[in-house]
């Protein structure tokens, strides 16, 4: 989404530098949605209803006591986790940096570095990845259960191969923009205070 008000004012998401750059050149201020703090954790909880639902409706087990790994431990991750610790889910929590990891680690769930991915996700129920990189590669999902779901929330590129997961029987789904999709109205109202917070 991509708005122009009547003061050269921009507002979206993901502005390359490049077209900042260009903007910039025109006297154009551009307003990004994903930069901005308060807004980004309002998407991080519409996104983690979004995924729980999914995950009930897809998942051949009961969410309460399955077993899941979550891949990335920031806003949406930490989310995700806050969100399923109620279920009684055994977790996992895969976390690039060694801080992440430390931030993770303090309830008690396992946790492991991108290094040992494979053996984080080779006996869960699901997989829940927020990482817009590929982690999960072919030698990855080889080693995977068939009755596996992974739902990946990431931004483009997504965090798995996908011809590889559909070769290999691997249940995937490809989960971009939940908050627009499972709570319009509230993703509205929090996109309209933002702006209009900026238009005074």
């Amino acid at each position: 989404i991509y708005l122009l008000s009547t003061q050269n004012r921009m507002y979206g998401g993901c502005f390359t530098e490049e077209f900042l750059s260009e903007a910039a050149a025109a006297g154009v201020t551009c307003h990004d949605f994903y930069r901005d703090e308060a807004l980004t954790w309002k998407n991080a909880v519409a996104t983690a209803e979004g995924t729980l639902a999914e995950l009930i409706r897809c998942l051949p087990v009961n969410v309460t006591g399955s077993s899941g790994l979550i891949v990335g431990y920031g806003r949406c991750g930490k989310t995700m986790v806050a969100m399923l610790r109620p279920f009684g889910v055994k977790l996992r929590i895969c976390a690039r940096s060694a801080g992440a990891r430390a931030q993770a680690g303090q309830y008690g769930e396992p946790v492991y570095p991108p290094e040992e991915l494979g053996d984080a996700a080779s006996d869960v129920d699901f997989i829940i990845n927020t990482v817009p990189t590929v982690l999960f590669t072919g030698a990855i999902l080889m080693g995977l259960s068939k009755r596996i779901r992974i739902l990946d929330i990431a931004s483009l590129p997504g965090g798995v191969d996908r011809e590889a997961a559909e070769e290999l029987g691997i249940s995937y789904l490809f989960l971009p923009g939940l908050p627009g999709k499972v709570s319009p109205y509230t993703a509205a109202l929090d996109l309209k205070a933002y702006i209009l917070e900026r238009e005074k």
